[in-house]
């Protein structure tokens, strides 16, 4: 429509030449192109605010209520991990999101929340944009040639586009994009909790075949591998940060090819310079190329195939806990759009990502993740749940397993405990995949039976208890007891095949009120921490002597108030004691 619009506004021109003369032409004919140029800014800005890859934002995740009546209620802060944040419901249940990139990073020696959204940078807001609240720190200039800096004061890589338009940086929450950064080739940055992705637009066949980096690093070494990915490795020898095999996505299909994309890796004494060459050979354009880099953690294989294995590690839980759990998937859709272009009065295609669910098979892990497997399914150290599906475009893929379904199925297959779980699917390594747990940490059959106290005098008690009820405490996976008063813990005890403990506290006041909580730590838990009856135990008060002017025994004051009065004879001898 807007082509048509220009073309016309072209013929109309002489006419108005001759009606309204040369001025009135040429104003009318701004006054159109200002009209497009409006219309192209317009639908430039939806496109780079679909571009934003981050799902859903860091600040967002809250889980959904896991059955009718129960409302969430507040964050446990003190519950966070660097993938898990933990909330309360109003049924004093707890519901933990673990996800499978990082939610939290530490700061301060705390756990504070991710948030990646792209700010102007504190120390050049002139010429960059940054990201502060997230594990590391990324650093990105306000035009395309220059630099983009990722990593923290130990170590850093710092990327520079060479030969481009320098074309201004459009940002839309986490996510960069500079226009015809080379000709007819956007270049798009996202940065998530766990990696800068990186996208080549290719938007025709004029677009540039080579492009070029120039890498600079701060404690780093680059090296490329055999199967053409890139590692950055610290001083110890340790792989830091890594660009995987890249790929390449043609025009209305979603398979990445592989292969298609050749790094070639320049060393020299203080820098490095990549290249990307591009094999487009009976490809349809539009393409996309994905250069991303990603903060190693763990161990994992290089190849591609790691792709498809998402796992997602836990610490180790007990099915009866369990309530419920949910598993949520998502993936990114990339599809293309047409947008008019003023510059060459052109029809431009220029592509939009979107999020939606990704079909995976779920799987139980049995034991703790350490690694990605890279060629085969889960094995036998997984159980399979089923499939979790995607109900509408714009949704995630979600697998819902209730906690009785979950205890019978572990009970029939003699399996105590698992860790975590394992979606098997298609998609790739940079899509966001969550497990939500909610569990009882409160049930009476995990907490220490019968406490009370006994033997209570002045400056001690006896704190008394016996075993938990559940199968847990009789079958190896009660780890500790711990007893705290007032609040701070005092002594921890080792289980034994004794049904009943005691606990002597001394050094205590007279008369002095205490709180007393006997705790079960089950060691193999992720968060069974059990208490009991909370007591208040009062020590007994003193026993009180008071004497007269003659050094004879006046009175006793007994714990209960009651007085023992010693009455004596005029010379002082003890006649009788009375109580009162």
């Amino acid at each position: 429509m807007f082509l048509r619009i220009t073309k016309v506004s072209g013929i109309l021109l002489f006419c108005f030449i001759s009606i309204f003369g040369f001025n009135g032409a040429i104003n009318l004919q701004a006054a159109s192109l200002e009209q497009d140029l409006s219309m192209l800014q317009e639908k430039e800005q939806a496109t780079y605010n679909n571009l934003n890859l981050q799902v859903p934002d860091y600040n967002d995740i809250v889980p959904d209520s896991y059955k009718k009546g129960v409302t969430i209620l507040n964050e446990l802060t003190e519950k966070r991990t660097e993938k898990s944040i933990s909330y309360r419901n109003s049924d004093d249940s707890i519901t933990t999101i673990f996800s499978n990139s990082p939610i939290n990073y530490l700061q301060g020696g705390k756990w504070s929340r991710v948030d990646t959204t792209l700010v102007d940078d504190q120390i050049d807001p002139n010429n960059s944009f940054a990201v502060l609240k997230n594990k590391f720190k990324v650093h990105l200039g306000k035009r395309s040639h220059e630099e983009v800096t990722i990593g923290d004061a130990d170590l850093s890589i710092t990327y520079e586009a060479l030969k481009t338009n320098k074309s201004k940086g459009y940002v839309s929450k986490n996510t960069i994009t500079y226009n015809n950064t080379w000709q007819d080739t956007d270049l798009i940055y996202t940065v998530n909790s766990d990696h800068l992705k990186m996208f080549l637009f290719l938007k025709d066949k004029t677009s540039p075949k080579t492009f070029s980096f120039h890498v600079k690093t701060q404690n780093a070494s680059i090296k490329q591998n055999e199967d053409n990915s890139i590692d950055f490795i610290n001083r110890d020898g340790r792989v830091v940060y890594s660009i995987p095999q890249l790929w390449i996505q043609e025009s209305g299909k979603e398979e990445h090819l592989y292969g298609r994309v050749i790094p070639h890796v320049v060393r020299t004494d203080k820098s490095s310079i990549i290249t990307f060459n591009i094999d487009d050979k009976n490809l349809h354009y539009p393409l996309i190329v994905d250069p991303t880099t990603v903060r190693r953690e763990g161990t994992y294989d290089t190849s591609a195939n790691f792709y498809s294995l998402h796992s997602i590690d836990t610490p180790s839980i007990l099915p009866a806990s369990i309530q419920n759990i949910v598993y949520k998937s998502y993936k990114y859709q990339t599809s293309s759009q047409n947008t008019f272009d003023p510059s060459c009065a052109c029809v431009r295609t220029i592509f939009t990502s979107s999020t939606t669910g990704a079909d995976s098979d779920v799987y139980l892990n049995k034991t703790h993740q350490s690694t990605f497997s890279n060629n085969s399914r889960p094995t036998s150290n997984n159980y399979y749940l089923g499939k979790a599906t995607t109900l509408n475009s714009n949704a995630p893929a979600i697998l819902t397993i209730s906690g009785s379904e979950i205890r019978f199925n572990l009970y029939t297959l003699g399996i105590s405990t698992f860790n975590g779980g394992t979606l098997y699917s298609s998609f790739n390594p940079f899509n966001n995949a969550y497990m939500e747990i909610t569990y009882n940490d409160t049930d009476s059959s995990f907490a220490p039976q019968n406490i009370n106290a006994s033997e209570i005098k002045e400056s001690s008690f006896l704190i008394n208890w016996s075993r938990p009820t559940s199968i847990y405490a009789s079958s190896g996976f009660l780890g500790r007891y711990e007893v705290y008063r007032d609040g701070n813990l005092i002594s921890s005890i080792l289980p034994t095949s004794a049904t009943n403990y005691s606990l002597r506290l001394e050094g205590l006041i007279a008369g002095t009120i205490y709180k007393v909580e006997v705790r079960a730590i089950y060691n193999i838990s992720t968060g069974i921490i059990s208490s009991g009856e909370v007591l208040d135990i009062k020590t007994r008060d003193p026993v009180t002597f008071i004497y007269d002017s003659n050094g004879r025994l006046d009175y006793i004051k007994l714990p209960d108030g009651r007085i023992i009065d010693y009455v004596y004879d005029s010379n002082g001898n003890l006649l009788f004691k009375k109580i009162s």
